[in-house]
This record gives structure tokens, C-alpha cells and sequence, in this order.
């Protein structure tokens, strides 16, 4: 506890310290050697690229480390990541070198040998580059130089530094390398169709190749084929290149597919050689996924069926490793959620690691892959870099995920306003962008619904928070077809763990309830389905008083939790209703009584020292009545010398701060998990400021005990503001009469102790909630003209001038408080957008 009673202020005097340890995490990955966009073959061979990297910290005098790739580091330096390689002359004659980058964060500048040769902007999307012959050195080692920079901001990156239940972000090569190589007369698929007849009979599959040849010379013969997952041949299609001939179009019809579906999804492969004089040159393999989508006017299909979307969110960061992840947990993780009866995931908050998409092909599951962007301020839209920048990534974006066959739909992101014309409008640029790049489906999540439909975009997302009141009043509201409508993220947190049932919000029982009303509302409205946020609970940068104060900053929203452990009452009423239909009956219980009984302990006891000290003498009850009911006559008596007992100042000081702390902590554990203060705590941008708070609003106890302390401190530096304004006054005013002035002045706070003792109580009836926030904020408003007569009694000037120099030191105060935040973090866009997205939730 004592720990975090002087948290606060440390972390406050120390906000701006640099934090020079780098911390490393690194996992062990394997590369699988077959997935859609690479794979060894006869003459291409893929090289794992993980192991045995040099990390050294930016002006660093060291050797640095030795590390293994997938890593990540928390620093906010600049990394350097070496690693050498080696290759005969006649490997690198013979052959080009691809070096393919499967994730990293956030940006980089990539060297061959001490040359530039690709800066790749910010965005964790695998990219890759061929390395240049002319640099490279025969039989001896070269080297790849990786320096990463891993800062996010406010405005200049994607996803922004505010992120609202977002996975950890660090820096690093955070997913896994190798190196492809290739000869130097090879076959590139530029880019493939699949398209089927609406009798699902016949397939049609149509590759655009392009053929590197080093000449002219010779007979060239592309040789097509397509095997299903037996390796069993399907089709062939063998063609003559003409001499001077370097693209091709080949198409190939199979008959009678086994298509893929959620329930049987079976795979394909293509397999295209490419010989030169009968002998073989290049062979390449691509994995294939026959389906057909189709976003009809009366709903989603797939292969001529109706298809309902029953999905969740899979967002992976643990707490020691981050989004660091190995094929194997990707794929053990993904089986649970197809054993739990989903046909859909969507990746939600991050850029999907790639083999998450292979693996949900091979598993049966669809994709839902989105730019990791939420909460876009409606001012940043109108920032002409912004846009450009946006637009750059989601072309990229869409670009390198395009070829994934798993993949259903690209998202634009989440947190939109359903009501903001710049947002709807900033939303069918970017979904015209994914169409052309991608031709995928397009969606967006929102709060609220958009009252008509968006130009551009095909699905709409709907999130929910908690409860799904505000759902039927938007469908009733909107001119969108349901049938284009989804639940985008389901969330409820489950801090109160096992309870005796469903009355006890916040439990797991309760958290059943409410997945089971989005499943009913999803198929009563006759919706396009459902995402329930998330499979597992995760861990992220921020602290969040939505999901409960954990110290590593837990999120606990999970279906089931980090452990993998099924046995929650949560996943076994999910599975039955999407695999069985059979009820699972979750227990009504009895709801407890969270209002915490120290309250009105601390209340009590601060009533009893108040009256003890009333009761003391005489002389303190006269001037007690005095500083309430005649308290220019009471400060004049302070400004003439008259005799006001300084001990009993000091005591009535304690009593004051804690009744101020008893209200505050009252206040903040009221609304310690509300979203929107969530959403405005996390607009200030500095973590363990929020982590304090949130400590504070979950511990009322600690809370108490340091708002004591607090406001004691703040009344005393009440005192010195005053003081210090009477040097420009050219006054002589004893700093002892200031302080008594002001602790005199905040007298009405005892008058608040029975009330602030069950203040929580009547809060959570919910009766008169609008008239208690009125009349605490006028109370506030009567201390401060009590505390600016004071001034202007003892200063003896006027009150004109006293409230006009109260004004500016506020306002400079406030104002200049806010400029460095905006400054330094958009906090006052951040404010705007938070209590726009209130009106919606």
C-alpha cells in the first residue's frame, strides 16, 4: 500500500525521466515449409533467418546482445539488429536473394553491407526485398543491418499512441525472417482469380505470370497443374512461351470441386514449372481455397448458402512477451476457437501474423484482417498528411494481404462515429482503396449505426459495451439493410471472476448472460452475425478502469483466460448454442453488495473527531458558526489579528482533507469501470498516471489515505498561490492568516460527511443521479467564492479585482495545463472525440 500511496506523486516529478534499461524478450519459432505466398521446392529453397542476431542500442559502445528472432524490446532508442550471411559465387550468380520480413515494429531502415537499401515506413505488415547481386560478396560473410525505431504518436502513426484496449506495442523484428532463394530465370505469379459458376460445378482459376528470362534464346514451356491437399492431380495446361514474351495469362476449369466450407475446408494447391530445352528452371507453389463469397442484397453467402458470421476476436499479447507468438501457439490457439463452433475470427486492434491466416484456411475458419487504427479524431481527418499517410498504409495493407485466400473482408478499424460526416466520408476513401487493391469486402466497426448506407463500404459493425439496449434504437433508426449489419465486438469484462450467478455484474456468469442476449439479438434482428471481444483475455500498454486495475495491465474480457482453461461457463453456453442448440442454464444468484463498508467507517470517524472538536471549547463553535453563516465578518476578524486558534486550524485542516478524500474516492469508485472516463483518462497519454488512477478508483482504502494527503498538500499550496500574489499586491499579509483564511474557508466540507458516507449507495440507485452531479459541482462553486472572499476581505480590495485575478490564475492554470497536453499528446482532440463517442454508447 505504500507502494502506491507515493506513486502518484513520484510518478508525476518523474514523468519526463528517460528510461534507459532495454528490457528483451525473444520466443523460438519455426518456419512451416509450405504456405500460399512461399514454399521449398525443386529450385527454390527457403532458409530460416531466425537465430543468432547482434542487438546493439543505438551510440552504444558495446559488442551488444545475442538474440533469436521472433523479439521484441521495450525502449524508445533506436535498435540496431545485425546478422551475417554467407553464400558462394555460385549460389549468387545463379540466383536472386529474397529477403522476406514477416513483422516489424514499428519502423525501419534496412542495410546491405553498410548501404541503404529499403526504409520501410511505420505499420507491423510482412513485406520483403530482393538483395541487390552488385552488393553482395562472393564466399564471403555480408551482412543485413536492421535499425528499428519503435515511438509511436499521437497524429504521425498507425495505430496512434492512444489505444484504447489495444495489445502491448514494443519494438523489434517481432515476427519471423527467412531468406528465399531463387534463380535467376524464375516464374512470378503477379497476381490469380478464382472464380466459380453458379451451379458450383466448374472452377475457373486464371494466373497473371510474369517470366524473368536472362534471354531470348531457347524453348520456354510454362507447365500448369492443380492437385488437391493429396497431392492427387486436377487439371494441367502446359504452354510454349513465345520468344520475346514476358507476361502470360493461363487459365485452367476444374470440374466437380470439393469447395471449401467452415465444416470441410478443403485446400488445393497449383503448382507451375517453368523448363527451358526440357530442362527444369523455376517451380513455384501456391496454395488454393475454393469458395464463393458473395455480399448479396438479402445477406452474406457462401458457396449459394446463407452465411450467418458467428465469430470472435482473437487479439494475442501476453504479458511478458507481447504479440510475440510461434506457429505452433498460433495454430493450438486457433483449434480452440474452432472447437468452440466459430466460422469466423476477426484479428482485431493489429495487423494478423500471416501464418494466423494459413493456419485459419487449413482449420476452416474465415478472416477478418483490419488496419489497427480506433478513435480517429474528427481534426485529424482534416490534417492532409494524415489522410495521405492513412491512405498509404491501408494501399499496402491491402496490397500484402490480398493473396490470402482465408481472408473474407478488410476493415477500415473501429471506434467510428456513426454520426461524424469526416469520418463516414475519410471511410469510403479508404474502402474504395481496399476494393481496388484487395477486391475484398470492406467494413468498418462503429459506435452507433450510420443512418444510411456508406459509399464504398459493405458491412457495418455495431460495438457493444456491456449492455445492448442502445441496439434497437439504431436498427430502428437507420436506412442500412440488416442484412449488412453485425455486431463488430461484443465486450464484457469478468474482474468478479466465479459468483453465485448472473445478478452480480462484472462476473462470469454475468458475462454468459450478456453473450447469450448479443447471439439471441444477432438472430432475432436477423443481423449478418457476431463477434464476441475476445477469445482470451490479453494484456496491453495502458491501464484501463474498463476492465479492472491489474498491475501488468490486464484485460479481462476473455471468453476463457490466459490459461487456455475451457472450463468457463461462458464457453460452454457459446458451444451450445452454435454447435448443439442445447440450453446451458446459467444460475439467477443473488446480487451482493460491493458498497465498500470502510465509507462509512471513515465517515464516522471523521463525524466523531468533528465533534469532538465543536464540543472542545466555546470560542471554536462561535467561530464556526461565523465562517458559515457571516464569513466576511469572520475574515475580517482574521485580517485584524483578532484570536483564531491555530491548533484547532490544523486539526479542522485533517478533518477537511479527509472528508474531501472520502468524496473523491467516493466519486472515482463509482465510476471506476465507466468507459468514458476511460476514454478521457486515456487522452492525457501517460500511462502510469492512468495506472494510478485506476489503482486508486479500484482500492478505496489506499484511495482515501492518499487524497488525504493530497488535498493537505493542495490546501497548503493553496496557501502559497495566495501568498505569492500578495508580493505583486505590495501587501505585508502573514502567510499564517492565508492558511487559516483558506482552511476556514473550505469549512462546508464537514457539512458534506453524512452525505459522502453513503454517497456511493445513492449513486448506484440511480434515482437522482443528474441532481447530485448539480449540486456537487454548485457546492464547489460556493467553496471557491467562499475562498475568493477570504482573499479579498484579508487583501482589503475589491471583490471585482479578487474574482478577476481568480479567473486568469485558473485559466492560465487550466489553459496552460491543457496546451502541453495538446501539445504533446492531442489530449483536447482526444477529450472531443471521447465525449462524442459517449452520446453513442
Amino acid at each position: 500500500m505504500k507502494k502506491y500511496l507515493f506513486y502518484f506523486v513520484t510518478l508525476i516529478l518523474l514523468s519526463n525521466t528517460v528510461y534507459s534499461q532495454i528490457r528483451i524478450k525473444e520466443i523460438s519459432s519455426n518456419i512451416p515449409k509450405h504456405l500460399t505466398n512461399y514454399s521449398d521446392t525443386e529450385t527454390r529453397n527457403i532458409i530460416p533467418f531466425n537465430n543468432n542476431w547482434i542487438l546493439i542500442p543505438e551510440n552504444s559502445v558495446s559488442k551488444g546482445v545475442e538474440i533469436d528472432i521472433p523479439s521484441r524490446y521495450i525502449s524508445d532508442e533506436t535498435i540496431t539488429f545485425m546478422k551475417s550471411l554467407e553464400f558462394s559465387s555460385e549460389i549468387i550468380s545463379a540466383n536472386n536473394l529474397k529477403i522476406h520480413f514477416l513483422g516489424i515494429s514499428y519502423s525501419a531502415d534496412i542495410y546491405l553491407n553498410d548501404v541503404v537499401i529499403y526504409k520501410k515506413p511505420g505499420g507491423n505488415i510482412p513485406f520483403s526485398l530482393l538483395l541487390p547481386s552488385d552488393l553482395l560478396t562472393n564466399n564471403d560473410k555480408n551482412t543485413i543491418t536492421v535499425k528499428v525505431t519503435n515511438v509511436l504518436d499521437s497524429e504521425t502513426t498507425i495505430p496512434m499512441y492512444q489505444r484504447f484496449l489495444f495489445p502491448k506495442n514494443s519494438g523489434g523484428i517481432v515476427r519471423d525472417v527467412f531468406i528465399e532463394i531463387i534463380p535467376k530465370e524464375n516464374i512470378e505469379v503477379v497476381r490469380y482469380s478464382i472464380l466459380i459458376d453458379n451451379r458450383l460445378k466448374n472452377v475457373d482459376v486464371k494466373f497473371d505470370l510474369l517470366i524473368n528470362k536472362k534471354s531470348s534464346n531457347g524453348e520456354y514451356l510454362i507447365d500448369l497443374s492443380i492437385f488437391d491437399n493429396n497431392d492427387k492431380p486436377l487439371a494441367n495446361k502446359k504452354i510454349m512461351l513465345d520468344a520475346s514474351s514476358k507476361e502470360m495469362e493461363l487459365k485452367l476449369k476444374i470440374k466437380n470441386p470439393k469447395l471449401w466450407s467452415p465444416k470441410t475446408p478443403n485446400l488445393y494447391y497449383a503448382k507451375i514449372k517453368l523448363t527451358k530445352n526440357d530442362s527444369l528452371i523455376d517451380v513455384i507453389k501456391k496454395n488454393l481455397l475454393f469458395a464463393k463469397f458473395e455480399n448479396r442484397p438479402d445477406g452474406l453467402f457462401l458457396n449459394n448458402n446463407i452465411f450467418n458470421i458467428k465469430g470472435v476476436t482473437y487479439i494475442h499479447s501476453s504479458k511478458d512477451y507481447g504479440m510475440l507468438i510461434s506457429y505452433s501457439d498460433l495454430y493450438n490457439d486457433l483449434k480452440i476457437i474452432k472447437e468452440l463452433g466459430i466460422n469466423t475470427v476477426r484479428f482485431a486492434k493489429s495487423t494478423p501474423h500471416p501464418f494466423a491466416l494459413e493456419i485459419s484456411a487449413e482449420l476452416g475458419l474465415l478472416a477478418f484482417i483490419e488496419i489497427p487504427l480506433n478513435s480517429i479524431p474528427n481534426c485529424f481527418i482534416d490534417d492532409v498528411n494524415f489522410t495521405n499517410r492513412l491512405k498509404r498504409y491501408t494501399e499496402e495493407f491491402s496490397k500484402e494481404y490480398s493473396n490470402y485466400p482465408a481472408v473474407f473482408a478488410m476493415g477500415i478499424g473501429g471506434g467510428y462515429l456513426s454520426n461524424s460526416q469526416e469520418q463516414i466520408d475519410l471511410i469510403s476513401q479508404l474502402s474504395k482503396i481496399i476494393k481496388l487493391k484487395s477486391h475484398k469486402l470492406s467494413y468498418a466497426s462503429f459506435l452507433g449505426i450510420p443512418p444510411k448506407e456508406i459509399n464504398n463500404l459493405d458491412l457495418y459493425g455495431f460495438e457493444l459495451f456491456e449492455n445492448s439496449s442502445s441496439m434497437e434504437k439504431y436498427l430502428s433508426t437507420t436506412s442500412i439493410s440488416k442484412k449488412k449489419i453485425f455486431i463488430s465486438e461484443a465486450t464484457y469484462p469478468t474482474y468478479l471472476g466465479n459468483t453465485n450467478g448472473y445478478l452480480n455484474n462484472f462476473s462470469f456468469e454475468a458475462q454468459a448472460k450478456f453473450f447469450e442476449e448479443t447471439i439471441d439479438l444477432t438472430r432475432s434482428n436477423k443481423l449478418s452475425g457476431f463477434f464476441i471481444n475476445s477469445m482470451f483475455d490479453y494484456h496491453g500498454d495502458f491501464s484501463s478502469l474498463f476492465t479492472n486495475y491489474t498491475s501488468d495491465n490486464k484485460y479481462e474480457v476473455g471468453i476463457i483466460g490466459e490459461d487456455r482453461n475451457i472450463n468457463r461457463i461462458s464457453y460452454s453456453l457459446i458451444k451450445s448454442k452454435l454447435l448443439t442448440d442445447k440450453r446451458v442454464t446459467i444460475p439467477l444468484g443473488s446480487k451482493k453488495d460491493d458498497a465498500p463498508m470502510f465509507f462509512i467507517l471513515a465517515g464516522l470517524a471523521l463525524a466523531v473527531m468533528m465533534g469532538i472538536l465543536v464540543n472542545s471549547k466555546k470560542k471554536f463553535r462561535e467561530d464556526a458558526t461565523r465562517a458559515l453563516l457571516r464569513p466576511y465578518n469572520f475574515f475580517a476578524d482574521i485580517r485584524d489579528h483578532r484570536i483564531i486558534s491555530g491548533f484547532a486550524t490544523i486539526i479542522l485542516m485533517f478533518i477537511l482533507s479527509g472528508s474531501h478524500a472520502l468524496l473523491l474516492s467516493n466519486l472515482l469508485f463509482y465510476f471506476r469501470n465507466n468507459i468514458t472516463l476511460d476514454k478521457l483518462l486515456l487522452s492525457f497519454g501517460m500511462p502510469s498516471f492512468i495506472s494510478s488512477i485506476n489503482y486508486f478508483a479500484w482500492n478505496p482504502t489506499e484511495s482515501f489515505l492518499f487524497f488525504t494527503l493530497f488535498s493537505i498538500v493542495f490546501f497548503l499550496i493553496i496557501s502559497v498561490i495566495i501568498s505569492l500574489a500578495s508580493f505583486f499586491l505590495k501587501m505585508k499579509i502573514y502567510f499564517r492568516n492565508i492558511f487559516i483564511t483558506v482552511v476556514w474557508a473550505l469549512l462546508p466540507l464537514t457539512i458534506l460527511l453524512p452525505l459522502v458516507m453513503v454517497l456511493y449507495r445513492i449513486f448506484m440507485a440511480d434515482i437522482i443521479n443528474t441532481y447530485l452531479y448539480g449540486f456537487l459541482i454548485l457546492y464547489f462553486v460556493w467553496i471557491l467564492q467562499r475562498i475568493v472572499k477570504g482573499v479579498y476581505v484579508i487583501f482589503d480590495i475589491s471583490l471585482r479585482r479578487a474574482y478577476f485575478f481568480t479567473f486568469l490564475l485558473i485559466l492560465f492554470s487550466l489553459g496552460g495545463t491543457l496546451l502541453y497536453f495538446q501539445l504533446s499528446y492531442s489530449t483536447i482532440s482526444f477529450i472531443i472525440n471521447s465525449i462524442y463517442q459517449a452520446q453513442l454508447i
